[in-house]
């Protein structure tokens, strides 16, 4: 059973869109902010189907070549084996932060999902992960290069 990951009850997703050259061929990991496309947005959770779901935060999203990141946390109530999956329309990486919660670099995060390249609307999955009940620190950077503008952040508990 796939869970769409929110932001929970308390907090939302920081959303950033950035416009990219047509030469990228993997998902960014460092966002250069000159390139930031207005404002940053928040969003309850990270499902995004077409244009105009991007567009409802960030009405000044490009039809192409643009790349998108998020931070937000995790809030696991209970303890278990937890798989975090994303379905992007290109590339996607899914980091966590296992340590506590806060501000950090991205060299305190740990990659869990590698779904990168350029390619059609494909899901990948992390192995299990043993989470504790507490919150995480997630970052999601993907990009689209032309047709295809889909991200979504699932997440399974293993024993359902």
């Amino acid at each position: 059973m796939l869970i769409p990951v929110s932001g929970g009850s308390s907090s939302s997703w920081n959303m950033q869109i950035f416009t990219i050259t047509q030469s990228v061929a993997n998902t960014p990991t460092v966002f250069d902010l000159s390139k930031l496309i207005g404002q940053s947005a928040s969003v309850p959770t990270i499902g995004f189907a077409q244009i105009s779901d991007f567009r409802a935060y960030v009405p000044s999203t490009p039809d192409t070549y643009f790349s998108w990141r998020f931070f937000g946390m995790l809030r696991v109530s209970s303890a278990g084996s937890y798989t975090i999956c994303s379905q992007s329309d290109d590339g996607s990486l899914v980091y966590i932060k296992m340590g506590a919660v806060g501000d950090s670099l991205l060299s305190d995060y740990t990659q869990v999902v590698n779904n990168d390249g350029t390619h059609s609307s494909t899901t990948v999955c992390s192995s299990p992960l043993s989470l504790g009940s507490t919150s995480y620190n997630i970052m999601v950077s993907t990009y689209s290069i032309v047709f295809g503008h889909v991200l979504g952040l699932f997440w399974i508990l293993k024993d359902l």
